[in-house]
């Protein structure tokens, strides 16, 4: 066994083992187990490289909500706000037959008359509202989504309610009008995008520009496909998310997004050092493992 010196290696790993004089376990308490020392010992080297990783890397572009925030080195140096638009009102639309769909799919929880009749009444006023909010292009979409919404309500308010079969056939009519409008509010998204991006840019030189890295805040069910995902990929000819293009799945606060992001740059160095491959930390570590002895141990059934 390679013996270390215990100081030589406090140093190397940045543990904080006692040395002498300094007193070790109190009375009654069991040593430390060397190994969960050392762990913790590589923990802190982790943590410190993290934390130089992104001082020394370029530029930050934070995708949040309504806006794109630029970070120099931690710090925020200016932001673009995404305007909102038609998109948001399309997004509207679809949302009264999906969540229409999950309110009568429960037999055990049909709403009650009166609340079928409010949100009849709401659902009328917005189709009585939709001209002024569409361009013709889209606007005949909008009154077909809603006019099948309200005579879905005015069947429901009727003696013996709706039927699977009613509910069925509305889910596939609307289908494909819910795609449509998810279509054209990927399009308006991405132009409201391209054009705040744009703007940032303008505050980048050549070299940063190369070295920019995005971190998008999004929510765990948009993570596959998501918009601004697949745009910036495109935009930075990167094959997938991973690596200069970082989706930080509900991190909201600014110092959890950076700590993602601290880790995916110091992991990429080990994957490529390690395993020849930059994005191989991207994975679970176990997982080849894992599937090698589910194939030889089939779960017991």
């Amino acid at each position: 066994m390679l013996l270390i010196d215990r100081f030589a290696l406090a140093v190397l790993l940045g543990l904080a083992w006692p040395l002498p004089g300094q007193g070790g376990p109190g009375p009654g308490c069991p040593a430390q187990d060397p190994l969960t020392a050392l762990n913790n010992g590589f923990r802190a080297t982790y943590a410190q490289a993290k934390a130089d990783a992104l001082v020394g890397s370029g530029p930050v572009l934070v995708v949040s909500g309504d806006r794109l925030r630029l970070f120099r080195k931690g710090v925020q140096v200016s932001e673009a706000p995404l305007r909102p638009g038609l998109y948001h009102r399309l997004k509207a639309v679809d949302h009264v037959p999906l969540a229409l769909q999950l309110l009568f799919c429960a037999p055990e929880r049909t709403p009650s008359p009166a609340r079928m009749a409010e949100l009849r009444s709401l659902t009328l006023a917005a189709r009585d509202g939709l001209k002024p909010l569409f361009p013709p292009a889209d606007l005949a979409r909008q009154e077909r989504i809603l006019d099948h919404s309200l005579q879905l309500l005015d069947d429901a308010l009727r003696p013996g309610g709706i039927k699977v079969e009613r509910l069925a056939a509305f889910a596939r009519e609307l289908g494909p009008l819910l795609l449509a409008n998810a279509d054209a509010a990927a399009g308006l998204e991405l132009a409201e995008l391209d054009r705040a991006t744009a703007l940032l840019r303008k505050g980048l030189s050549p070299h940063e520009w190369n070295r920019l890295r995005v971190v998008i805040i999004g929510s765990h069910m948009a993570r596959e496909g998501e918009v601004s995902q697949q745009y910036f990929c495109r935009l930075l000819d990167e094959p997938r998310e991973g690596a200069r293009v970082i989706y930080a799945e509900g991190l909201w606060q600014d110092k959890d997004a950076m700590d993602l992001l601290a880790t995916h740059l110091v992991d990429l160095g080990a994957g490529a050092a390690f395993f020849g491959d930059p994005m191989r930390m991207h994975r679970d570590i176990l997982a080849d493992g894992a599937r090698k002895w589910l194939d030889d141990h089939p779960p017991t059934r």
